[in-house]
């Protein structure tokens, strides 16, 4: 079997799954069964591709987990063949269920051995426990949603949460957004993110509290940050190497995660979301934060669960593209950066999925929630490696989000009209 971690292979197949129009529920909930079971074999094994899943490797570790996992990947098989049947049998993009059945059967061989090892009845047993505790999770969900159906967002249309920014605010935003991504100085960095956050703002008739929250949080931050690098600088390729102890990693994290909460959007600042903004905070937190390790560790026990939160409140609101910019402040804040920068690209598509007239160009929202499924799966382990609580209710809220119809409807304006 080839080299290619197992996380990847149930991330690939989720490429197809978004794709399909309608009959790909069945399948995403089994692709999000395979990337918990994944991921949590490989922490407890180190064994991470199907090559390694050896007998010996596997024995090594408690037989309840082999079962569990055991039965997260028969779930994730059976779910994803049932998934690529009905769309088969529907002709719903036919070559998506093609591509969907063969990779169910790819999975199955490849997680064969640990099937060997749990179980047959062992292995059912589990399935059928795991589907039963979500059917139950769904209809929690439900519940949930009709308590808070108060709360519950309208489509997205012109003029619903940011207004684009046009002519030269457009150009401002886009060049800010550049900056907070690539640029090269700390400095130019909040520069660009406090430019970025001005120009989707511009068109407001009084100034927004998210922009001074912005601008105050990160000018302050500039300036300790300076204070203390004294000759070292503050260059992004050295940022790490600056002198700055714990006790000041730990103050500054405090306000480059209210600036960045605010631009990805996060509670109260969720009506006011923009997807350009969601990749620029999404950047603040993953290069900055990246520079201040010890500062990020000693506040996860706070950021994750506020991403979780935020995640739960999307899904529970309505406001479903919500969810991305939940994620991708999750795997930022447990040093996933490979899935927080695909997380923060999937928000800025969405956003682009919108149309002149208010309507989602559907094809183009689908592609968005694949790059999503991949983020979350590039997120997985890393997330049940720090906070084995907080990624178990990511997921079951992600479980939450993918038993919805709406999820293909962005719930922000984009910038760039």
């Amino acid at each position: 079997m080839p080299a290619i971690p197992l996380v990847y292979w149930f991330a690939a197949v989720a490429v197809p799954v978004a794709l399909m129009p309608r009959r790909g529920g069945l399948a995403a909930f089994g692709v999000l069964a395979g990337v918990f079971g994944a991921a949590s074999l490989a922490i407890a094994t180190g064994a991470s591709t199907p090559a390694s899943l050896r007998g010996d490797v596997l024995n090594a570790i408690p037989a309840w987990d082999v079962v569990i996992d055991a039965g997260l990947f028969a779930a994730a098989v059976g779910l994803i063949a049932l998934g690529g049947t009905l769309a088969a049998r529907a002709r719903e993009t036919t070559s998506a269920a093609a591509i969907i059945l063969l990779a169910a059967a790819g999975l199955g061989a490849a997680v064969w051995p640990v099937f060997a090892v749990a179980g047959a009845m062992n292995t059912f047993a589990a399935a059928a426990a795991l589907i039963g505790l979500a059917l139950l999770a769904g209809g929690g969900a439900r519940a949930i949603r009709r308590f808070a159906r108060g709360d519950r967002a309208t489509p997205a249309r012109r003029g619903a949460g940011t207004s684009p920014a046009r002519g030269a605010g457009r150009v401002v935003a886009l060049v800010g957004v550049g900056a907070t991504i690539a640029a090269p100085h700390l400095a130019a960095v909040f520069a660009g993110a406090v430019a970025a956050v001005l120009a989707v703002d511009s068109n407001a008739r009084r100034v927004r509290v998210r922009t001074l929250i912005v601008a105050c949080s990160l000018l302050s931050l500039f300036w300790a940050m300076r204070t203390i690098s004294g000759p070292a600088g503050l260059g992004m390729a050295s940022l790490a190497d600056a002198p700055f102890s714990t006790a000041a990693q730990v103050g500054f994290v405090v306000p480059l995660a209210l600036g960045s909460w605010a631009m990805m959007s996060g509670w109260p600042f969720h009506a006011r979301a923009d997807g350009l903004l969601v990749a620029a905070g999404a950047a603040l937190l993953i290069r900055v934060g990246g520079a201040l390790p010890e500062g990020v560790e000693h506040w996860q026990a706070v950021l994750v669960p506020a991403g979780v939160a935020a995640l739960w409140h999307a899904v529970a609101t309505g406001r479903h593209a919500g969810a991305i910019p939940a994620g991708a402040w999750i795997a930022a804040s447990v040093g996933a950066t490979a899935g927080a920068w695909t997380l923060a690209a999937s928000a800025a598509v969405l956003a682009l999925a919108v149309a002149e007239d208010g309507r989602p160009q559907e094809l183009l929202c689908r592609f968005a929630w694949a790059g999503a499924a991949v983020g979350g799966a590039l997120a997985a382990r890393p997330l049940l490696g720090t906070q084995v609580v907080y990624g178990v209710l990511a997921a079951s809220g992600v479980a939450a989000l993918l038993a919805s119809r709406e999820r293909a409807q962005p719930d922000y304006v984009r910038v760039a009209a």
